[in-house]
């Protein structure tokens, strides 16, 4: 089974305001997905998101053998923050 996942942020300066995600995958997969986007409002640039997967994991009670679904998740994260670096530091945007 595949799995794709897409974050957007909605921030400011240097702070989330909003995020959303648009995924396809298990159910583990959209659970995380949907656990990180709550938590993500407010964090800041330099920690944006909270842990790592086998942290989510752990806090979610989700097998460890689905750790690799977690690591797309993660992917996609990263993706966002990056997206998110190479904009200009003032300002309101999507990313």
């Amino acid at each position: 089974q595949g799995v794709e996942v897409r974050f957007d942020w909605r921030v400011e300066g240097e702070r989330i305001l909003e995020a959303r995600f648009l995924a396809y995958g298990c159910p583990y997969t959209l659970a995380t997905c949907d656990w990180l986007v709550a938590q993500l409002a407010g964090r800041r640039r330099e920690a944006p998101w909270p842990g790592d997967p086998e942290a989510w994991a752990r806090a979610l009670a989700i097998p460890l053998e689905r750790l690799g679904r977690l690591l797309v998740v993660e992917d996609a994260l990263r993706a966002t923050l990056q997206a998110w670096s190479a904009m200009p530091r003032a300002g309101n945007a999507l990313c």
